[in-house]
């Protein structure tokens, strides 16, 4: 794994630095079974086209079928650049159009960091408005977009474009209790833009804010299990920007409870990226990456939150009940009427049965049981080190 991660990274950073990938990176790949695992590692964290950008520019010719693969990828991540940003640009326009206020979020904004915006691939395009105007939004964005509402949660509507490009309107940067120290600082997002140039409605966030919600973005997938080694590129990029305020963006890790966590995933891409030597952090940080995928895995979400619940009976009481803080995101209307709450658990239970997700709660609980103490106390002290936990 060590050495299909080296080259994974190597790939990486020869791609956006426009850098020779190296005469020890092309000799390895000249092994098919090592080209086999390179595409399989760059494939779950969504990173397969880096590697066949990289491959083609330098002219290294590996063996099928993972050269066909790669090349799949290189062609795939184009296409769908290409989609999402046309849509984005027509889904922006519509909001603009109907004097809608909305800040884009995560991918859309981050691709224009980048050498080339294709290199940043996304899965959907996200958009934060106003609570207040979110069902104007949903309406224009139907009636003038051509879009389809496909789903809604405590914090988001889902929609479809006409060109099948997913859209995610955000109406809250606040999701499911997690990353609760962040809530303060992210409840003023709107405080923290500007109307970018040549629009009225078009915010942009501030480099500080912009910074602190990827930090606290990640924060809320290592709590749910690990975040991907694409997120790490991301912070590479943002860490590498000469015009960044590090004092403002430090700052505001501060008052959100942040900066541990920062630092950790900072060291750790100054390990990938940078050639820095390692920690046991570090170290210990890489392994939980790796063991999950672009949004991580569930193990790794039921060994975290065996931890934050304290132990393994208060964690499946915690699945079978959920807290309030937590259901109360998922079914909205607890929050004006809590006395609702005992319904809305049977509710959750009938959609875990019949929604299709019971196998899957099943599997955490087993998995929960077969926890032992010495895994617990290694979770527990790691989660302390990189501040998921107090």
């Amino acid at each position: 794994m060590e050495q299909t991660l080296a080259l994974l990274l190597a790939a990486v950073k020869s791609e956006i630095e426009k850098t020779p990938l190296g005469d020890d990176a092309v000799k390895a790949l000249s092994d098919s079974e090592t080209a086999r695992k390179l595409y399989e590692l760059a494939d779950f964290h969504d990173l397969a086209h880096f590697v066949g950008a990289a491959l083609s520019r330098n002219g290294v010719i590996i063996a099928e079928p993972a050269a066909g693969k790669f090349k799949k990828k290189l062609f795939e991540s184009a296409y769908r650049f290409e989609l999402i940003s046309g849509e984005f640009k027509n889904v922006s326009k519509v909001l603009e159009n109907a004097g809608i206020e909305f800040i884009p979020l995560k991918g859309s904004v981050l691709r224009d960091f980048y050498p080339e915006p294709w290199m940043r691939t996304s899965c959907d395009s996200d958009i934060l408005v106003r609570e207040q105007e979110l069902e104007k939004a949903v309406s224009v964005l139907v009636s003038e977009g051509g879009c389809a509402v496909i789903g809604k949660t405590a914090h988001d509507v889902s929609l479809t474009t006409p060109g099948k490009a997913h859209i995610e309107l955000h109406y809250s940067l606040i999701e499911d209790g997690r990353a609760v120290n962040a809530y303060k600082v992210l409840e003023s997002v709107w405080e923290h833009t500007k109307v970018k140039q040549g629009f009225s409605f078009w915010h942009e966030m501030s480099d500080d804010m912009f910074y602190f919600y990827h930090i606290a973005h990640m924060f809320k997938h290592f709590e749910a299990g690990g975040c991907g080694i694409r997120t790490f590129v991301d912070l590479w990029i943002l860490d590498s920007m000469p015009s960044a305020d590090k004092a403002a963006r430090d700052n505001l890790l501060a008052k959100g409870s942040l900066t541990v966590f920062a630092g950790a995933c900072r060291k750790l891409c100054g390990v990938w990226f940078n050639a820095d030597k390692p920690d046991s952090i570090s170290e210990k940080m890489q392994s939980y990456i790796l063991s999950g995928g672009v949004y991580g895995v569930r193990d790794n979400y039921v060994s975290v939150n065996q931890i934050k619940r304290g132990g393994k009976i208060k964690y499946a009481l915690s699945r079978i009940f959920l807290p309030y803080n937590v259901l109360k995101y998922i079914y909205p209307v607890i929050q004006k009427h809590k006395w609702l709450t005992p319904v809305f658990e049977v509710v959750r239970w009938f959609s875990l049965v019949f929604g299709g997700k019971l196998r899957t709660s099943v599997r955490e609980l087993a998995f929960n049981s077969k926890i032992d103490s010495d895994k617990a106390d290694e979770t527990r002290a790691f989660l302390k080190e990189i501040g998921i936990i107090e």
